[in-house]
């Protein structure tokens, strides 16, 4: 259970307590059944024995004698046996001829039964619903058939016969148990038809419903971990309720351990790159301002000083470079996606402007640069930085093309689904295999093959962000047999 994803526990859940408790309601209605069933067939009883005791009175006043009532009540009973009645089912068929119906006398002497098998004369006095009946008290019982069976219970109610006030008879009537039975099997397939049928719809419902609850936490969680990757994805839009909530929370935990753990590589990395030049500088300002002692067999030549300055010079130019770069970046990461100032524009025209401005470069390094995109394809996205991304990955390229010269080939491929896809490859050594997952990270660099010296570290990085900001991805490999390829894959 543990294992389970959070909305196969939610649904599992929701089924269970939905099974549970339609399992408890079905069986609570199950055994509440029978005593209910058995109430309704009492009041039947009670309204049954008052009409047939009230019809008996009104033939005993018309007929002035307790035989001539107990007559014409039998043949009322006959001519209800030979009428047939519209049913719905055998068990009301069947319901008329299960009737037992005593008549008594007033002092409890049986006079009628409607069935013939207990004979007039004998002395029902002792029988409760007759004797309470007789004591003018409410009469009711249940007698077995058959002792060892409960299915043979008889429930009987008895009611006066009353003339002029005067108690001159009991009417009791009977009903078994076992048509209370029928009833009770056939309500009891029903409920179990709902158990079943409310089990089926249960499990999909729970299914809908845990989805509904678990996907917005699907898609924080998602947001989290593509965050935990380094993509820029923005903050998903949820309800405002307590998932929200924590959304927000991770947003606000989010920001303030990027930022500190941002100005904590910032620094440390600055501080890195920086170290370098300075102790160029400071090696090269303290030699030239070192004072000749008399130990010194000779002070510095005027080709050392101009050495010494043009290291200074150069080391001031790395720094001035790696401000710009910084500056440069930093304004990118502080660009959200919305800010981008889109506009549609010819890749294809774009890759020229860029390799006609390393020409010079290029000749001077003998690398012939290629433009495979012949045809026009139109990107949506902000034109200036796509320009300064294609010129940071031309720079690469040049940079780590062989001495003897080489080939730089920039390709655009556009895909079936609209995305864009831009190449960029060389004919270098390639990236070292730990540099493959590292190569955007800000200020990572490798020694370039011509001159031996790393960059800023800065140019991948700046490229990186810059198709994070538009939702794209940068991608790098290894060509085969050498040279290095760089992806950039524009979703339009």
């Amino acid at each position: 259970m543990r294992n389970l994803k959070l909305s196969a526990r939610m649904a599992l859940s929701f089924a269970f307590v939905t099974v549970m408790s339609t399992g408890i309601v079905a069986l609570a209605t199950y055994r509440e059944m029978r005593p209910m069933l058995l109430e309704a067939v009492e009041i039947t009883l009670i309204d049954t024995s008052r009409i047939l005791a009230s019809g008996l009175a009104e033939s005993f006043e018309t007929k002035k004698s307790m035989s001539g009532a107990i007559e014409e009540f039998r043949l009322s009973l006959k001519r209800m046996l030979a009428t047939k009645f519209p049913v719905r089912n055998s068990a009301d068929q069947d319901s008329h001829h299960q009737l037992r119906i005593f008549v008594t006398d007033e002092r409890g002497t049986l006079l009628f039964d409607n069935r013939g098998k207990e004979p007039p004369g004998r002395d029902f006095s002792r029988w409760r619903d007759i004797a309470l009946t007789l004591k003018g008290q409410y009469g009711a019982r249940a007698t077995r058939e058959n002792p060892d069976d409960p299915a043979t219970s008889i429930h009987f109610i008895s009611a006066p016969v009353l003339s002029n006030g005067k108690l001159i008879g009991v009417v009791s009537i009977g009903k078994p148990v076992d048509s209370v039975a029928t009833q009770i099997q056939r309500n009891k397939f029903r409920i179990a038809l709902i158990f079943v049928l409310t089990l089926l719809l249960s499990i999909p419902l729970a299914y809908i419903a845990s989805k509904l609850i678990a996907r917005p936490i699907d898609r924080l969680k998602d947001y989290v971990l593509r965050r935990a990757n380094g993509e820029t994805v923005p903050l998903p839009r949820l309800a405002n309720d307590e998932i929200g909530a924590l959304s927000e929370s991770f947003e606000d935990l989010r920001e303030k351990l990027e930022g500190k753990k941002y100005i904590e590589t910032y620094v440390h990395n600055l501080t890195h790159e920086m170290k370098s030049p300075l102790t160029g500088i400071l090696g090269a300002s303290e030699l030239l301002a070192r004072k000749q002692d008399h130990s010194e067999s000779s002070p510095l030549s005027q080709e050392t000083r101009i050495r010494l300055l043009e290291n200074i010079q150069s080391e001031a130019k790395r720094l001035h470079m790696l401000a710009e770069k910084l500056l440069e970046l930093a304004s990118l990461e502080a660009r959200a996606t919305e800010n981008l100032k889109r506009e549609s524009f010819d890749l294809a025209l774009l890759i020229d402007e860029v390799l006609d401005s390393f020409h010079a470069q290029s000749s001077a390094l003998s690398v012939r640069l290629h433009n495979e995109c012949k045809d026009s394809v139109s990107l949506y996205a902000e034109r200036f930085l796509v320009w300064q991304s294609v010129a940071n990955l031309i720079q690469n390229a040049l940079e780590f093309s062989p001495k003897e010269g080489g080939n730089v080939t920039v390709r655009v491929e556009p895909l079936n689904d609209g995305t864009i896809k831009l190449l960029v490859e060389d004919e270098g050594k390639g990236f070292p295999d730990y540099a493959l997952s590292r190569a955007s990270e800000r200020f990572f660099s490798t020694e370039r093959p011509r001159t031996g010296k790393k960059s800023s570290g800065l140019g991948l990085s700046f490229v990186h962000q810059v198709m994070s900001v538009h939702g794209g991805e940068l991608s790098l490999r290894n060509r085969t047999p050498r040279g290095a390829s760089i992806e950039l894959l524009f979703r339009t």
